[in-house]
């Protein structure tokens, strides 16, 4: 009996029973009702209305929130495709690399072979590309979730909830590092951590967050988060290549910045050195503590609540429910990393931590950035929040090994 095109058999692999995910977790899922039912009727409509609400901001919002959506993507990217723009302290002092902006350049000059010679037609050009990446950032947390066992529903939700959020609606136009590189994250766990998942899959996902590193360094606690994980697992071969394959993208970033600026990882050294060693950064204000918690509650309350409440609750047993095909494979360290909620508490904070805790490897920096950055940093450390807790369906198990679970 197949339910959902996920196998009923108690001795299939793990991985037929989380629906064989592939990209947005459609692979052999079956066009019943239960599949269809939060496809049509929650991720669909929650897409489409994002995609609206992303488009009228671009076609009315000429503003800005933060200059680094201007100095540190449009203005050197402008430079390179036009032959002029302003130039910010970092690509003075080589703090930045040219990832983002030379990103940004392909979308100017593609725009302009089309015609878009003036800042009406580029600038909408690149509003319109952000966009379409924050809408596929929404896909990517239920292709996700469904990495992490969750059913149609649940994922579907944790789509519908970043897709809909205000602050990843406000900022999803704008030509930011944030934006760019939440996309490599989401995709590149969602590709990576399943535990069955083909060497292929494994390497593609190991190499989209080796790029979301590469338009911004923050995003290598992530990459640093996938190691770990495949090393609790017991996964030595597929941590050797995946370390090796960040490797390579950690060599990337080395020559583009030896063509670029001259010196090897040059503006990693510099920016490391400004934020963090010297502290320059600070003239731009330091937050409290509270600072966080308090914007994820004002910016998107709805959000913060479904995470609260979702994350304090415990995993139920059922018993004599078949969902869990293979009960050893869950209290073995390959399967307390890929279900943390059903493993033990030491297991689950630590993957609680990381999570929702990438925004905070670089916290003096963050601070010292202004709010509008950490908006945006403490919102997609909650989507990433919601596509695990929202997402971890209820433990199911027969009676036999209802013990097992204790």
């Amino acid at each position: 009996m197949r339910r959902c095109g996920i196998s009923e058999s108690r001795h299939e692999a793990p991985s037929l029973r989380l629906g064989a995910v592939t990209f947005g977790g459609f692979k052999r899922l079956r066009p019943d009702a239960q599949t269809l039912g939060p496809l049509l009727g929650v991720l669909l409509p929650s897409l489409i209305v994002g995609a609206g609400l992303r488009i009228w901001l671009s076609l009315h919002d000429d503003g800005i929130y933060w200059p680094d959506e201007i100095y540190q993507s449009l203005e050197p990217a402008h430079r390179l495709v036009f032959g002029y723009g302003m130039i910010a302290w970092e690509f003075i002092e080589g703090a930045r690399n040219w990832a983002l902006p030379g990103l940004v350049a392909l979308v100017l000059k593609l725009s302009s072979w089309s015609g878009a010679n003036g800042p009406e037609g580029y600038l909408l050009a690149v509003r319109f590309f952000f966009s379409i990446v924050s809408l596929a950032t929404a896909w990517g947390a239920y292709s996700l979730a469904r990495g992490l066992g969750a059913t149609n529903l649940a994922a579907s939700c944790s789509a519908a909830l970043f897709a809909l959020a205000a602050p990843a609606i406000y900022f999803a136009h704008r030509a930011m590092s944030e934006n760019a590189s939440a996309l490599g994250v989401v995709w590149g766990l969602a590709l990576s951590l399943p535990p069955t998942v083909k060497p292929w899959r494994r390497w593609l996902g190991t190499s989209v967050l080796g790029a979301a590193t590469l338009i911004r360094i923050q995003s290598g606690i992530f990459c640093l988060g996938l190691l770990g994980i495949l090393l609790a697992r017991r996964q030595w071969r597929a941590c050797a290549q995946s370390g090796l394959i960040l490797l390579a993208w950690a060599l990337l970033y080395g020559v583009l910045d030896r063509v670029t600026w001259g010196g090897w990882f040059h503006s990693a050294i510099a920016y490391l050195d400004f934020n963090l060693l010297q502290g320059q950064a600070s003239q731009w204000g330091i937050s409290t503590g509270g600072f966080y918690l308090r914007t994820l509650w004002t910016s998107m309350p709805s959000v913060a609540v479904a995470l609260a409440v979702r994350g304090s609750a415990r995993p139920r047993v059922v018993p004599g429910d078949p969902g869990l095909r293979n009960p050893p494979f869950h209290d073995s360290p390959q399967g307390a990393a890929l279900h943390p909620a059903r493993a033990s508490p030491v297991m689950r904070d630590g993957w609680n931590r990381f999570v929702v805790g990438g925004h905070r490897l670089f916290k003096s920096g963050v601070e010292r950035f202004g709010v509008g950055s950490a908006r945006l940093r403490c919102h997609f450390s909650g989507a990433l929040s919601c596509a695990y807790f929202w997402g971890s369906r209820p433990v199911r198990v027969d009676q036999t090994h209802r013990q097992r679970l204790r």
